[in-house]
């Protein structure tokens, strides 16, 4: 069974420019599409957790009604 994609689920990850040439450190900005809510990130090791928080919060809120 293939599960459907949910608009309500989408996110836009935008990286910011790496200041040297080859960096390991990649930041960035990540904004939930249904909601235009934003959030910045420091690290690509943060970013899922950043992205887990941020799903979790709108399913929370979308079950008491908040919008």
């Amino acid at each position: 069974m293939m599960m459907s994609l949910i608009p309500s689920s989408a996110f836009v990850v935008q990286f910011r420019s790496p200041t040297e040439v080859g960096a390991d450190q990649l930041s960035g900005r990540v904004e939930h599409v249904a909601s235009g809510r934003t959030a910045n990130f420091e690290s690509l090791e943060e970013l899922p957790q950043l992205l887990f928080t941020m799903l979790r919060s709108m399913t929370e809120e979308e079950g008491r009604g908040i919008e």
